[in-house]
């Protein structure tokens, strides 16, 4: 699935998973893969999203369900016509 995100301005990433940060401190535009999920307790939200970013130096990482859910814009996947 890709979902398009509000961004931080300046991503700060802890040990591969993507800060959370104030809705001043992000900007609207910027789309990434997300191509997995775990549940954790331990992480704000609940879980982690895997993903894929085409930009920056960090091109693998995780997004926590917090951050999904506060600055997630749109999703689009694609599913095959038969099965």
């Amino acid at each position: 699935m890709c979902g398009g995100f509000r961004w931080p301005k300046e991503a700060i990433w802890d040990k591969g998973v993507l800060r959370m940060c104030p809705a001043s401190e992000v900007f609207d535009g910027h789309s990434v893969l997300l191509e997995g999920y775990r549940d954790d307790p331990t992480q704000p939200g609940g879980g982690l999203f895997a993903i894929r970013n085409s930009g920056g130096e960090s091109r693998n990482g995780s997004l926590s369900y917090e951050y999904v859910v506060a600055y997630m814009n749109d999703a689009a996947w694609i599913e095959p016509a038969f099965k």
